[in-house]
């Protein structure tokens, strides 16, 4: 059997009882021939037969299969985890790679015109283990089918199929030869056409060039039925926890697409709660897969929110400033600024399809593509983007998925917040929301999903108990407690509406949950809507309730939390995968409406955003790793080391931007270990024996109990085929003493730059500060270098920290004197400003920084 084992365990395994395929920097991969019963622990173990996942589809290459055939697209199945010298050996062949088939597989295109290379391929790379031509029935993606009734919310015809292409030569080659086939291709983008299609897709999946071809997906916005009323979403107060009395939002820009923005002007017509604060406001006009559908082509009603109300209001929970209503129902960012892009329309259909579509308010001015969505907002300098609708695709990986995939793995900066859903439903009464009714993007892997609490209020807005939301004819809630529950009141419990993961591919969404039932916000002065109940001052505002409203507040969250962070980080702002990873290390449990025990993941995610806990305060003495670069490859390991001086409880969360695709593709393992080499494994019980997570993208160690003494976190590169892959890490435990901030926590270095200087005799950036200049050469000497030239090179590292923070250093002045009385000649109002701005790099210390002032110089 083939496994894969920890250097750092002791396995039990005997020396000639396997033969050695890989040795990796944190484990090896083998080929053993012993008995398992040997072993003191059961490694990973991979089978002979292991299957490739192709876009979801589980494809089988049985060993030592190697069928080229000549076919353009083949599959290549490895042994174990990938490394970059084998990518370097396709490229050196000639081999194009086209996307990574998890756990260990790439499809790749072969030169035409090098028949030698398959055997090439197989004498320069031990580790392929077989081969086969990506066919017809790979190009399909296991997808929900979707019910009649939401193809006409959306206003999706029939017959609408997306072809997804390999390259875009590929894409226009075959637009050609589609259209000389009599094929209706009614829109495009670089990689993707959406055509009319009547026959079989098999049809079209048998063309060379065709990565994918499945029926296209509408979106719709999450919206909350009772009975016969649809609404939308809403906020009565914010609840408390989720406002910072000091913070604001001020800095941030916060990007939402939705259905409109009140008048659709950023001048004095505008709400008064978003006055001031709008950047850009744009229309997205029909889009052109619509054309042979409307009456007019293309048409543009402008960027007003003339139907539900429903962008206005999810915009104010966001960032209202509650100008309106004297402060009563203000935003989480209340001075945030706002790009918003309306791409809701209303849409004349024509007469001839009235009976596949009704005339009507569609998302209709949505792009083919979300990334061109995306860019614009980024381009505009929104690194948050709130969007309060999706795909009803029951956890599926949908296109729209793939491509919020791309987007956030390349700009990493950013984060894109989705809506859950409100499908959520129990009809088998056992008080928990039935699984799998996610909508997608909110499926997607890199995408924050947020799921919906109830709101904090009882007896405003829309008074009715759950038992409201039962459809006609079909009990929703089977459970007549459930049934009998107001439908706010109990911020601690989930709403029964909101749509439950797991993802198709079983990773645990949603990722977090925020309050999203009668809340009160904004409401559009261009509609004569009520939502959920009007409230005062009227007209102002009005109630709403879903999973949107709970994005609309997450929305804020982030920007809050952005905010926070990159103040204490001396103005650069973190990572957009580390405000994730902040924002589920502060979640606070949501709980079971039976019990005091909390709600499953697949159900309320991580937990319920909690700002307090997330904040750079001294008393939450949060640690976070920023690691953008040059990131972890297969096999490669940072560890970082702490200790505990009595038993308390620990959380730790790793979060990474996976490479777009169906499933996981690079997986990090998250494992903490003591002494004696326990682990505890991410998303794992806490047990000494256990496999690692091969399924999502956040792992969170929690530990109700961590006993005192030395600890390592590891990060591990368990399978990295599109590398190097970069992360973010924080904990959170209450040691007795501050931290004393070894290189290897400081934000942004690796550990081999650590050991490099930990190697010089300085252990970490608190102890540099507190040597004199004097102290320093002293060190420094013993490495052989003159103690005039470090003492120049001291003096300058001063320098470039004071140029770095913009404030003046004397330059009598030694680091060992900060926070202590001020040197002769030196005004107290400098010494204190300087203070109050060198301090915090003891605390964390920037990479961006040290790669400033060049620290190794000095060694």
């Amino acid at each position: 059997m083939r496994i894969i084992w920890k250097h750092s365990a002791s396995t039990g395994i005997d020396d000639s009882a396997y033969r050695l395929i890989h040795r990796y920097e944190a484990f090896s991969l083998v080929d053993y021939f012993g008995s398992v019963t040997t072993l003191e622990s059961i490694p990973h173990q991979l089978t002979d037969d292991l299957p490739l996942l192709v876009n979801g589809n589980r494809v089988t290459i049985p060993a030592g299969t190697f069928h080229y055939r000549g076919h353009p697209r083949t599959l290549l199945r490895f042994a174990g985890p990938i490394i970059r010298a084998w990518v370097t050996v396709l490229n050196r062949l000639g081999v194009q790679i086209h996307f990574y088939c998890p756990p260990y597989g790439i499809c790749v295109e072969l030169p035409e015109k090098r028949k030698d290379v398959l055997a090439q391929l197989r004498e320069a790379l031990p580790a392929l283990l077989a081969c086969a031509p990506y066919q017809a029935e790979h190009c399909k993606r296991h997808e929900a089918s979707l019910s009649p009734s939401v193809s006409q919310r959306a206003g999706m015809a029939k017959g609408w199929v997306d072809l997804v292409f390999f390259t875009r030569q590929d894409r226009l080659s075959l637009q050609r030869k589609l259209i000389r086939l009599g094929k209706k291709v009614i829109a495009q983008s670089a990689y993707k056409l959406r055509l009319i299609h009547t026959g079989s897709l098999d049809e079209l999946r048998v063309l060379k060039g065709v990565k994918l071809a499945n029926y296209s997906h509408p979106c719709i916005v999450t919206s909350a039925t009772s009975q016969e009323l649809l609404s939308t979403m809403g906020l009565s107060t914010i609840p408390a926890g989720m406002l910072a009395a000091e913070l604001d939002g001020q800095g941030q820009i916060i990007a939402i697409a939705d259905t409109g923005l009140d008048r659709g002007s950023s001048d004095d017509a505008l709400h008064p709660d978003f006055r001031g604060r709008v950047r850009t406001i744009t229309s997205w006009p029909v889009n052109e897969s619509w054309s042979a559908y409307v009456k007019q082509p293309g048409a543009d009603d402008g960027a007003a929110d003339t139907n539900s109300g429903h962008g206005t209001h999810v915009a104010g929970l966001a960032l209202g400033s509650g100008e309106a209503s004297e402060g009563r129902y203000r935003g989480v960012a209340p001075a945030a600024g706002l790009v918003f892009q309306a791409i809701e329309q209303y849409t004349a259909v024509s007469s001839v399809y009235q009976n596949e579509i009704k005339t009507g308010y569609y998302l209709s001015g949505r792009p083919l593509d979300l990334r061109e969505l995306f860019m614009e907002a980024h381009d505009l300098g929104a690194r948050i983007h709130v969007n309060a609708w999706g795909d009803p695709a029951r956890g599926g990986y949908t296109d729209d998925c793939y491509e919020a995939d791309d987007y956030l793995r390349k700009h990493p900066d950013a984060v894109v917040l989705f809506a859950a859903g409100n499908d959520g439903a129990d009809r088998d009464g056992n008080r928990r929301i039935d699984a799998a009714s996610l909508y997608a993007p909110a499926s997607a892997k890199n995408t924050i999903a947020i799921g919906a609490t109830e709101g904090p209020r009882q007896g405003v807005g829309l008074r009715v108990n759950w038992d409201a939301f039962n459809k006609r004819g079909r009990r929703r809630f089977a459970n007549r407690a459930d049934r009998d529950d107001a439908i706010s009141g109990e911020p601690e419990h989930i709403a029964l509406i909101s749509s439950a993961g797991p993802t198709m591919d079983g990773r645990i969404k949603p990722d977090l949950c925020a309050p999203g039932t009668n809340l009160a916000a904004a409401r559009t002065q261009a509609a004569n809507v009520r939502g959920w109940g009007l409230a005062s001052p009227m007209p102002y505002y009005m109630y709403y309730g879903g999973t949107s409203m709970s994005t609309g507040v997450a929305g804020g969250y982030f920007a809050v939390l952005r905010q926070s962070w990159q103040a204490h980080l001396g103005g650069i702002a973190p990572s957009g995968v580390a405000l994730k990873a902040l924002a589920i290390l502060a979640a606070r449990p949501v709980l079971r409406r039976d019990s005091h025990e909390s709600e499953p993941r697949e159900i309320a995610g991580y937990g319920g955003l909690d700002l307090a806990n997330a904040l750079p305060r001294v008393e939450n003495r949060i640690q976070l790793v920023d690691h953008r670069e040059p990131g972890l490859n297969s096999g490669e390991v940072h560890e970082y080391s702490f200790r505990l001086n009595k038993a308390q409880a620990f959380r730790a969360t790793l979060c990474w931007y996976d490479a777009p695709g169906e499933a996981l593709l690079n997986n990090l393992d998250l494992c903490l270990l003591d002494e004696s080499g326990i682990v505890h494994w991410g998303n794992h019980p806490a047990a000494e024996i256990g496999e690692p997570d091969r399924v999502n993208t956040v792992e969170v160690i929690e530990v109700a109990s961590l006993a005192a003494g030395n600890y390592s976190l590891q990060v591990i590169g368990a399978n990295i085929p599109v590398a190097p892959q970069t992360y973010a890490l924080v904990y959170k435990a209450p040691f007795d003493e501050g931290p004393d901030l070894p290189f290897e926590w400081i934000r942004g270095i690796g550990p081999t730059y650590a050991k490099r200087l930990q190697g010089k005799g300085v252990k970490n950036f608190t102890q540099l500060m507190d040597l004199s200049l004097d102290e320093l050469s002293s060190i420094l000497q013993r490495r052989g270098r003159s103690i005039s030239e470090i003492r120049a090179k001291l003096i300058l590292l001063e320098e470039r920290l004071g140029e770095t923070l913009a404030i003046e250093i004397p330059a009598e002045t030694k680091l060992s004197q900060l926070g202590g009385r001020p040197p002769d000649g030196v005004s107290l109002t400098l010494w204190e400003n300087m203070n109050r701005r060198l301090l915090p790099l003891i605390d964390v210390f920037d990479r961006r920084v040290l790669k400033r002032i060049r620290l190794g110089d000095l060694f």
